[in-house]
């Protein structure tokens, strides 16, 4: 009995390392692999620990971090929505990652629609077709160039910009109307 006991608790630990820490940051890769997709203009990357995904790179960059807990044999996503004025005349990756470290962006938590539950945000350890279309749809409608930056930011009718200026009106001013004039300046004084 004691050996039986053994066995089955020492495979027991094993199972726990095979799902441990690594398993689950590998399947988290994954997942955003999938919602970056192949042919978009998304980017997936690791910064600090965690997965990101950034739309378009442009005067504004919407970028996702995802965070996921395990379910079973699923994964419930949960995710960030960021949206951050590039501080260099090109945005490029190395400086998204610095922005994203230094703060100063302006953020959401996602608010997911009714439907949505823990068992529908993976299906075979990758993203729902519900939950890619969400994330990519912010990531795509949220970029802009800088020709129509500021406008967007002051005018802008998608959801994420709406719940921004309904939630946290002196965020939108400081993180994302402030910087945006200070870019435009610094890009007249260089021309």
């Amino acid at each position: 009995m004691a050996n039986t006991l053994r066995a089955f608790f020492g495979r027991s630990s094993e199972l726990k390392k095979e799902e441990g820490p690594l398993s689950k940051l590998s399947d988290l890769r994954v997942i955003a692999e999938a919602l970056a997709g192949e042919g978009l203009d998304l980017t997936r990357f690791r910064l600090d620990g965690s997965e990101y995904v950034a739309g378009p790179l442009g005067a504004l960059t919407p970028v996702c971090i995802l965070s996921a807990r395990k379910d079973g044999g699923e994964y419930g996503i949960n995710y960030v929505m960021n949206l951050i004025v590039a501080r260099e005349a090109e945005q490029t990756l190395d400086s998204l990652k610095a922005q994203l470290l230094a703060g100063g962006y302006l953020w959401k938590w996602n608010i997911y629609d009714a439907g949505f539950t823990l068992s529908s945000f993976t299906r075979g350890r990758l993203p729902t077709e519900a939950l890619t279309a969400r994330i990519r749809k912010f990531l795509i409608e949220n970029a802009r160039s800088d020709n129509e930056a500021e406008t967007f930011a002051r005018s802008g009718d998608t959801k994420f910009l709406a719940d921004c200026r309904r939630l946290k009106p002196e965020e939108v001013e400081a993180r994302l109307l402030a910087p945006l004039k200070q870019r435009r300046r610094m890009l007249e004084g260089e021309t």
